[in-house]
């Protein structure tokens, strides 16, 4: 194993104070809280936490996070301004998908009614100001939801830009872009949606990853400081970011209590990947001769293979690079800050699902293998013969079909009896947006104008809950959730 030393900086912070809502002073706590009706519109949403595999989000004991070790909570993703579902055993807490006045609203979708309701109890209540409960201002940006113990959390944060480009065609003369420096701030509701109060304000012009780990009384996030590296001839600007760390808030104290540093681990520049008991997970691409990406900016797009808008002559470039990149996965300890390397493979492995005390890859050839975390050995992930493992619903592996056209939409089960399960009313316009307890959320159908190239226009999703174990049988029982867009 490769082991490096990480230094632990000093804490700084700037604290800033910007509304979601124009709450009413708290002059106990000195934070900014929404005064409600006592009544709830949800009478048993037990606590849970919130995880995410591979875009699935997934229910798990609060208590999980008293053990001592380090739990996901919520983990989103960087390229997406939307939220993602908070789960609990009774339902899901979302944002609407219809706007009410232009706005969106907090709203919990109810396995046991099959519809979805605004998290307001007042009936008389407009939905149109920050009086109301489950209102969400359009200046502030589209929250990540999770539960942890006995509280609904609203994360404000702006998608990550980080390893993207920007272009400037259409105006060339256009003054350097600037970097958004809008507050992001963490709040905390209860789970009726009643008392919403602003816990912080993160660091101005700070930038917040779409990560939130707990550990007992804590929340770890990830936060750095976005800036862009440099312009280019044809107009490209290269994203990037410095000031990266690691930082822990005490929701007992009220306060960050410890920073990290991120930067840089020798030539890597590190994303989260999971956690495993008290060690963080990251991977990331090792460049050649100790560069780093931004020294690649004329050649680089953001993913091996990823090349529109490049030229024959700087995709062959890149090619090259690549070809001489590897990817490093390595844990970080959360009690003495070592550096611990675990795996260094090629950089047409995939990105890897952490969970279990392993870390799963996939090579070129759709062949999988999982990495120990504590001890940094391999091996193989045996899967069936012409099929890929695509993740796992409710604790289950399911698996793609490997075609020559992909043309096989089902999904396929693991039977836990050394055989699959197909279900065979699966396609394109069915998805699992969460596994919730013993049931699951999802979309069945999309109802729209169908266009010759197999689009939908003016599409809208049709949402159902279906019980995992008919899920898992291939069995077409799921409830249409009556949903407030529909």
């Amino acid at each position: 194993m490769k082991k490096v030393n990480a230094l632990l900086l000093s804490i700084f912070f700037v604290f800033g104070l910007t509304a979601c809502d124009n709450s009413e002073k708290n002059s106990e706590s000195g934070s900014e809280q929404i005064s409600k009706s006592e009544s709830s519109a949800i009478s048993k949403a037990e606590y849970q936490t919130s995880t995410n595999e591979e875009n699935l989000s997934e229910s798990n004991d609060h208590e999980a996070t008293q053990g001592g070790g380090l739990k996901e909570i919520y983990c989103g993703d960087q390229w997406t301004v939307y939220n993602k579902d908070a789960a609990t055993n009774d339902g899901l807490y979302t944002l609407s998908s219809e706007s009410i006045d232009k706005q969106s609203h907090l709203t919990y979708i109810d396995f046991a009614t099959h519809q979805e309701v605004v998290l307001c109890a007042d009936s008389s209540c407009k939905h149109d100001n920050e009086h109301c409960s489950a209102y969400i201002s359009k200046d502030e940006f589209s929250p990540k939801l999770f539960v942890c113990g006995n509280y609904l959390y609203a994360l404000c944060i702006d998608y990550d830009q980080e390893n993207s480009f920007e272009y400037k065609y259409e105006n060339p003369d256009l003054p350097p872009a600037v970097v958004e420096t809008r507050k992001k701030s963490l709040y905390r509701m209860n789970l009726d949606g009643t008392g919403r109060e602003k816990l912080f304000d993160f660091p101005e012009g700070d930038a917040v990853e779409p990560y939130v780990v707990g550990e007992g009384d804590d929340l770890w996030f990830i936060t750095k400081t976005p800036y862009i590296y440099t312009e280019s001839d044809d107009g490209r600007m290269y994203n990037t970011s410095k000031n990266r760390a690691l930082m822990k808030y005490s929701l007992k104290d009220r306060d960050f209590t410890e920073r990290i540093p991120l930067d840089e681990i020798g030539n890597v520049k590190p994303q989260f990947c999971g956690v495993y008991k008290n060690k963080f997970i990251f991977g990331g691409t090792a460049y050649p001769d100790g560069k780093r990406p931004e020294d690649f900016f004329d050649i680089l797009a953001p993913e091996p293979g990823d090349t529109i808008g490049l030229s024959q002559e700087q995709k062959d470039k890149q090619d090259a690079l690549y070809k001489k990149c590897e990817y490093v996965y390595f844990t970080l300890n959360r009690d003495n800050k070592a550096i611990n390397e675990v795996y260094r493979g090629n950089y047409m492995t995939s990105r890897g699902e952490c969970r279990d005390g392993y870390i799963y890859l996939s090579n070129s050839d759709h062949s999988d293998f999982r990495v120990n975390v504590e001890t940094g050995e391999s091996e193989d992930v045996n899967a069936p013969e012409g099929y890929r493992c695509e993740g796992r619903i409710g604790g289950r592996k399911y698996y793609k079909h490997i075609t020559s056209d992909w043309s096989d939409e089902a999904i396929y089960f693991d039977d836990l009896n050394g055989g699959l399960t197909k279900v065979d009313w699966w396609s394109w316009k069915c998805y699992v947006f969460a596994a919730c307890g013993d049931k699951a959320f999802i979309s069945y159908d999309c109802v729209g104008e169908e266009q010759p190239d197999g689009s939908i226009h003016n599409g809208k999703y049709q949402y159902a809950v279906i019980s995992l174990e008919d899920l898992y049988a291939g069995k077409k029982t799921y409830e249409p959730v009556k949903m407030l867009g529909n």
